[in-house]
């Protein structure tokens, strides 16, 4: 019986040390991506959006435009109900953004489900009520920041990630979403395991075996002067070839689910307030083509539909722009006059935007260097003080 535990015992150690083997097989580097030392680090934390905040997160960063991925969203480890605010959007939120700003600026719990070439049309509109149903507690706020360009999207179009959305949408139709809430769901939907769950199970196994690297300023590398891999990449998407290396900022991420500082020191466009009211009279003239302008209305009849019993109030939040495109302030406000000011609240950034103030922009449209803290910082204070203008139906009493 002894010789019969010892073999057991063997046996289990023998597995034990496999398992640990195929966790680490992709090496150390696949656990712990270089961190290198911020270089905006000293120049944010003295800005005066900065002042009562704590910044020793932005210490280290590591350089990913893609990041993780949706299935990897923090959201999906998280309690049912646990969060008072969820962002939505795309590169306008993915990028240069700062969600723990936000959560210290107004005293919440905040998630970010923002990817890049994200699209507020049809399909996505599904996804983005299930999570906020899920993870929402009630009377929380779904806030949705997306271009122009992304409203007026074919319904059913998803540009990137189609896998990972893919998956959340496989797991809607059984019942229930990724994470504690339906684990079971999950494993039914997919009959086994997915790839992409298995690869972010064995990441956390990873790091929590063998930790991550420190933290700490005085250890850390600084940014290489150009990015390790500066070659061009052409990603394919279902709408053709993608040149992912296009645009010259650096993206770096001191968290995960966001690109938190995108530095870019040629950035020669500057940030404008503005409190313009829009004159368009009709969607025809704020979308002229036929096409474009069916897709608006689908898209935003499709989100009104999914969130018409939501148990969450949804925010239609306005992006910041440069002074040269000043003009999508006044589209981005003439939608949500025309489609969505009966239902949704407005977050509207250009009229909050301090009209002393202009933020570096890079050639993309997307704010830079120090303009994301000073972004998420405008957010952060507008939700603390409700600066959301809301119809009278929605308004919490």
């Amino acid at each position: 019986m002894r010789r019969a535990l010892v073999d057991s015992l063997s046996l289990t150690a023998l597995l034990a040390v496999l398992l640990l083997a195929w966790i680490w097989r992709e090496g150390r580097d696949a656990a712990t991506p270089q961190r290198y030392a911020n270089p905006l680090y000293e120049q944010l934390v003295a800005m005066p959006a900065a002042r009562g905040l704590d910044l020793a997160f932005l210490r280290a960063v590591t350089e990913d435009r893609v990041g993780p991925g949706p299935l990897a969203n923090p959201l999906f480890e998280s309690a049912p109900h646990s969060y008072d605010v969820i962002l939505f959007g795309d590169s306008t939120l993915a990028w240069g953004t700062l969600p723990q700003v936000i959560a210290q600026r107004a005293r919440l719990k905040v998630g970010l489900f923002a990817y890049e070439s994200g699209f507020l049309n049809r399909r996505m509109a599904r996804i983005y009520d299930a999570i906020a149903r899920t993870y929402l507690k009630p009377g929380g706020l779904a806030v949705h920041s997306f271009a122009a360009w992304t409203q007026v999207a074919d319904p059913t179009l998803v540009r990137l990630y189609t896998a990972d959305f893919a998956r959340i949408e496989q797991v809607m139709a059984s019942g229930g979403l990724p994470g504690p809430l339906a684990r079971g769901a999950a494993r039914k939907a997919s009959g086994s395991l997915s790839a992409a769950g298995i690869e972010a199970w064995r990441h956390r196994m990873r790091v929590r075996l063998f930790g991550q690297a420190r933290s700490d300023g005085a250890s850390l590398p600084a940014l290489p002067l150009q990015p390790a891999d500066i070659a061009p990449v052409a990603r394919p998407t279902p709408t053709g070839l993608l040149d992912i290396e296009s645009m010259h900022p650096r993206f770096l991420r001191a968290d995960a689910s966001a690109v938190t500082v995108m530095v870019d020191s040629a950035a020669a466009l500057r940030s404008a307030a503005s409190q313009e009211p829009s004159a368009f009279r009709d969607l025809t003239d704020v979308v002229p083509h036929p096409l474009s302008r069916a897709n608006l209305e689908a898209n935003a009849a499709a989100w009104r539909a999914h969130t018409a019993d939501a148990p969450y109030r949804v925010v239609f939040m306005i992006p910041i722009y440069a002074a040269a495109e000043r003009a999508s302030y006044l589209w981005q406000r003439a939608v949500y006059r025309l489609v969505y000011a009966d239902r949704f609240c407005l977050l509207d950034l250009g009229a909050l935007h301090p009209p002393n103030l202009t933020l570096p922009v890079g050639k993309e449209g997307h704010v830079v260097n120090e303009g994301g803290l000073v972004k998420s910082s405008l957010i952060g204070e507008a939700l603390a003080a409700g600066k959301l203008e809301c119809p009278a139906a929605t308004v919490r009493r």
